[in-house]
């Protein structure tokens, strides 16, 4: 009965480890694709963005384009829109619209 119990024990805690270990062995199989935790991302680099996108500089030639102010006040999904139309004529990659994006928002948006 002793050895049944110590073995329960043993396979119990043999699949807590498994699980765990499938935990912290998925964002590495996803690769840069895989989500992160918003919080440990502003702890880990004092930024919302993360590495792949701090990355990214704008050359010194480059002219940030004029876009839509966002205040917070409106749908959303038509200052996204606006903005990606303005960008996407400037052929600049997603990081840098990332970075450019966060000038757009002001009072409760930047909230």
């Amino acid at each position: 009965m002793w050895r049944a119990e110590q073995l329960r024990k043993i396979n119990d805690q043999v699949d807590r480890i498994s699980r765990e270990m499938q935990e912290l062995r998925r964002p590495i199989e996803m690769g840069p694709r895989a989500p992160l935790e918003m919080d440990n991302v502003i702890v880990r680099t004092g930024s919302p963005y993360i590495p792949e996108i701090l990355v990214e500089t704008l050359g010194h030639n480059v002219k940030i384009p004029d876009s839509p102010k966002y205040y917070g006040e409106t749908d959303p999904k038509e200052q996204l829109t606006a903005f990606d139309n303005i960008l996407q004529l400037y052929g600049l990659s997603d990081a840098l619209c990332y970075q450019i994006f966060i000038t757009t928002l002001y009072g409760k948006a930047q909230e």
